[in-house]
């Protein structure tokens, strides 16, 4: 794994040396090098940790319903991550629904949605979040408990954000929490 990150260092410092003519000290180079190695590494290892999220809940979990309190709803969030679709860029197209219940498990509405061209987990789910908070406070609803079906919670998932591009995320969702009032969202 060293060796290919050492030849790429190579060949960039001889495209300086060649076309800008540049040198750079050997010392430079070698810290350099350590250093995009070790930057590398970290984002491989963020993103196998979140590669290994589990998208679906084990099947003891799947077929327990929680219901909310007395006076509130619940709205269950289900997101379809299609990775397969990775490998065709014409058919990226992911999927979000939501139902809203009683405490009494009657289902008052659903929805459904897709994405297309989202090309991360988190940007499915953080879609699909962001679209059914909408729907709920475009609906007028205000006790809304939400629950999803993945292991990814509201924090790891924001945190997770906030590191990389998506972390316009993390403003919307404060945005349109403030808007709706947070005491009554969970």
């Amino acid at each position: 794994m060293v060796f290919p990150w050492l030849l790429w260092i190579l060949r960039k410092n001889q495209n300086a040396l060649i076309f800008e003519g540049g040198v750079v000290e050997v010392g430079e180079m070698v810290d350099k090098f350590f250093l995009d190695l070790s930057e590398w590494l970290q984002a491989q290892v963020i993103d196998s940790q979140v590669d290994q999220l589990s998208l679906y809940p084990s099947d003891s979990d799947r077929n327990r319903w929680v219901p909310p309190e007395t006076s509130w709803l619940k709205c269950d969030i289900g997101v379809t991550w299609n990775n397969s679709s990775l490998w065709n860029n014409s058919s990226l197209v992911n999927s979000v629904s939501w139902i809203l219940r009683n405490e009494a498990d009657e289902v008052l509405l659903h929805s459904r949605n897709s994405f297309v061209s989202v090309k991360s987990k988190l940007e499915v789910y953080g879609n699909g979040w962001l679209w059914d908070i909408e729907n709920m406070a475009s609906l007028r609803y205000t006790k809304i408990v939400f629950g999803v079906e993945a292991l990814i919670c509201w924090g790891r998932c924001l945190d997770h954000l906030h590191g990389h591009s998506l972390s316009g995320f993390q403003v919307k969702f404060c945005a349109l929490f403030k808007l709706l009032g947070c005491e009554n969202w969970n």
